[in-house]
């Protein structure tokens, strides 16, 4: 079973200093899974940070040399640990478009979100969006099931 675990913003925040509640989120994971780790900086600084923060229960480490100009770094990385393994089994992020994507892909996501780490880098959007977006899929929803009735009242078989 493996679980690919984002370093920044889950174990790391941007300006480098650990974030306590994701690692030990990171400490609790690893006991069951194999944990690849993902992360846009270079293998060498990702792997002298890890160590001098005492992580070292991990399996592989994908980097920015992992992924191709125009891709999503984390979803370029949830391709290849995915390809790696058959036993994909979790995702962790702290970027809800992200956890999105690796849900529309099958994999069971988990949402890391600290109210003392924000991403600064990060829009967030108002919570009137996801609203109106909840609406707007269940009247998809909504229109799809209908065609699958007729007047009569009686599914089409």
């Amino acid at each position: 079973m493996t679980a690919l675990f984002a370093f920044e913003g889950v174990i790391c925040n941007d300006v480098g200093e650990p974030i306590p509640e994701g690692l030990k989120l990171y400490r609790t994971l690893c006991v069951s899974y194999r944990v690849v780790i993902s992360s846009r900086h270079e293998l060498d600084w990702t792997e002298h940070w890890l160590k001098t923060n005492y992580v070292f229960e991990y399996a592989h480490i994908l980097t920015s040399s992992n992924f191709y100009e125009g891709q999503d770094l984390r979803l370029r990385h949830l391709d290849l640990a995915r390809q790696d393994t058959n036993t994909m089994e979790l995702f962790v992020d702290s970027d809800p478009d992200t956890c999105a994507e690796a849900l529309a892909k099958g994999v069971p996501t988990v949402l890391f979100s600290s109210p003392k780490y924000l991403p600064a880098s990060k829009v967030i959007r108002p919570w009137t969006s996801l609203y109106e977006e909840q609406e707007r899929q269940k009247r998809v929803v909504a229109e799809k099931y209908a065609a699958y009735i007729n007047n009569d009242g009686k599914r089409w078989e």
